[in-house]
């Protein structure tokens, strides 16, 4: 059984810092403010992103849903590529973020989980 403690706790520490950075704005103008709020929102989606396909792959390892060996590649952003030697190797796969988000948001990954992950942290 997974310990979903640490997951909701991340949530809530990304989600006050977007707040509290939403908050600044009241003060006075400062591009130093809009770039922490920028950079807060973007934490956020890029946190969530990232527990989506941590979420995937955990109902994978438990049997609960199965992805094909592409898809676990992306859900753990590896790519595979041909050494000199003629051998295969892991890389990592770095993913722009607009790619990231619609794959763990509207791909595979969110059609076969059995639970909504909102459900889960809840």
């Amino acid at each position: 059984m997974v310990d979903w403690e640490p997951y909701k706790a991340l949530i809530e520490i990304l989600s006050n810092d977007l707040i509290a950075a939403g908050q600044e704005l009241n003060q006075p103008d400062l591009q130093l403010r809009r770039r922490t709020l920028f950079r807060a929102f973007f934490a956020q989606v890029e946190g969530e992103t990232s527990l989506r396909k941590e979420f995937a792959l955990l109902q994978h390892a438990e049997r609960q849903t199965v992805f094909s060996e592409p898809e676990l590649a992306m859900l753990r952003e590896e790519q595979y590529v041909l050494a000199n030697n003629g051998e295969v190797r892991v890389q990592p796969k770095f993913l722009r973020l607009t790619d990231n988000l619609r794959f763990s948001t509207f791909g595979s990954p969110s059609k076969r989980l059995p639970k909504p992950l909102a459900q889960v942290l809840s």
